[in-house]
C-alpha cells in the first residue's frame, strides 16, 4: 500500500538494516497493531512529499529493543504544530480527522515502547519507534506471535 501511493508521488522508499549482524530484528508485538502504526507513519510521509522525495526507513536492533526509524524529505511539520501532532483529531492535513497519530502513539506505548518526533520546517521529518523485545513477562505478552521485521514489510 505504501509502495504504490509513493510510486505515484514519486517517492523513493528504501528499508535498510543497521546494525544487523550483531542482533537479529524479533520481537513480540500483536503483528497487525504494529503494522497498522508503521502505516500510519510512512502513508502520512509520502502524503507529505506530494511533489516527490525519499522516506527511509532504517531498523536498529539492539539487545533489548528495536528501534525503527522514519525519515523523510518532506517539507516538515511547522514548529508550533509539532507539540500537538499526537493529540487526537489534530490534523496539519485537510482529509482525516487526526486518529491517525494518536492511535499509532497509544498502540506504541501499549506495547512499552515509544514514539519520537524530530522535525525541521522545510527539511523532513524523522519518526523514531523503539521497541522493547519483550513488553512485559505477563501470561498475555507471552501469547503475542514473535514478528520478524525486514525489508518486505514496507
Amino acid at each position: 500500500m505504501v509502495r504504490a501511493k509513493a510510486g505515484q508521488q514519486n517517492v523513493q522508499v528504501q528499508v535498510r538494516e543497521d546494525g544487523a549482524g550483531e542482533f537479529n530484528t524479533h520481537l513480540q508485538s500483536d503483528a497487525e497493531q504494529i503494522k497498522t502504526c508503521f502505516s500510519n507513519i510512512a502513508v502520512n510521509a509520502v502524503q507529505a512529499m506530494s511533489d516527490g522525495g525519499e522516506l527511509a526507513i532504517t531498523l536498529r536492533p539492539h539487545r533489548s529493543n528495536i528501534r525503527i526509524e522514519f525519515a523523510d524529505t518532506g517539507p516538515g511539520i511547522e514548529p508550533d504544530a509539532l507539540g500537538q501532532i499526537f493529540e487526537p483529531y489534530f490534523s496539519t492535513k485537510e482529509t482525516g480527522i487526526g486518529l491517525g497519530l494518536a492511535l499509532t502513539k497509544k498502540l506504541i506505548e501499549d506495547h512499552g515502547g515509544q514514539i519520537l518526533v524530530s522535525s525541521e520546517f522545510g527539511v523532513g521529518t524523522t519518526f523514531t519507534v523503539i521497541l522493547p523485545r519483550d513488553p512485559d513477562t505477563s501470561e498475555q505478552a507471552a501469547s503475542l506471535p514473535q514478528m520478524a521485521l525486514n525489508q518486505t514489510e514496507a
